[in-house]
């Protein structure tokens, strides 16, 4: 049963074995530590205090305690990911968890949710992806498209690191209309399907011209993180090659030369502002 609550609360939480079990001590509800733990954790503090136990005496065995490429350290690779917060797919992971097991109760769902609230200020929500056209050509805008995949980090993380940012939002209620779907809902599914994109195709944002749904730029990838400068400096790229839709004739790609220069400018513009100042 002990060997039982170690490998739940390491399963959710990612702590080691040995930190499992000295935090669970003797106590029997795994939830409820769990909560304790990224409690803690969020508010900058270290794990509690394990309860104290005492443990036995550890038998004598014989055994082969570790594979032979463990005797070898320097053969097997380590692998630092500093694009991952593994805290924050701790919390995305246990609430899903905890809403899991609650039945889907409505205060670990609510957490999740507060997580990774869509942009709604910003989001076209007034009907499905052929009204976002209708309405992006009447007022003269391109489409975003943001598909995304709950299973994929960089995706689920848009909502947070991306679409949260102010000059970002200015720019693209400025030009674009944004829209949203999850590929595991009907519409979702159905642009993925029409703009075949593939399950390793995440973080996907798309570019669309509201007038044929043809997409014309598509930002992301697996393993790539959307930088909110970069995005804004691509968006910028995009309408200074090609205008609004009235006057697009024809297409004209973005190249990482452009985003470039975009973001050089930008960063000129900063250092003049900061100079000013001082």
């Amino acid at each position: 049963m002990a060997d039982d609550r170690v490998k739940r609360f390491r399963e959710i939480t990612g702590a080691s074995e040995a930190e499992a079990a000295s935090f669970l001590g003797s106590r029997t509800d795994v939830e409820a530590c769990v909560n304790e733990f990224f409690d803690v954790l969020a508010s900058g503090g270290g794990p509690p205090p394990a309860e104290p136990e005492v443990r036995a005496p550890i038998a004598p065995m014989e055994d082969v305690m570790l594979p032979p490429e463990a005797a070898f350290p320097h053969a097997i690779p380590i692998v630092v990911d500093n694009l991952r917060d593994f805290r924050v797919e701790s919390e995305i992971q246990t609430a899903r968890q905890e809403a899991a097991l609650a039945g889907g109760s409505d205060e670990a769902s609510k957490r999740f949710e507060d997580l990774f609230r869509p942009p709604i200020d910003i989001l076209f929500r007034d009907g499905d992806f052929t009204e976002a056209k209708e309405f992006a050509k009447d007022e003269n805008k391109w489409v975003l498209i943001d598909l995304q995949n709950s299973k994929v980090f960089l995706s689920v993380v848009l909502n947070r690191d991306l679409w949260q940012s102010v000059s970002l939002k200015s720019y693209i209620q400025e030009h674009f209309l944004l829209t949203q779907y999850n590929i595991e809902s009907v519409e979702g599914s159905k642009l993925q399907r029409l703009y075949k994109v593939e399950d390793t195709d995440f973080p996907h944002i798309e570019v669309i011209d509201p007038r044929t749904g043809e997409s014309l730029e598509t930002l992301g990838g697996e393993g790539v993180t959307l930088e909110p400068v970069y995005v804004t400096a691509f968006l910028k790229a995009f309408i200074h090659l090609n205008g609004s839709p009235d006057k697009f004739d024809p297409p004209k790609k973005v190249t990482p030369r452009d985003v470039r220069r975009l973001l050089e400018e930008e960063r000129e513009l900063q250092e003049a502002i900061q100079r000013s100042m001082t």
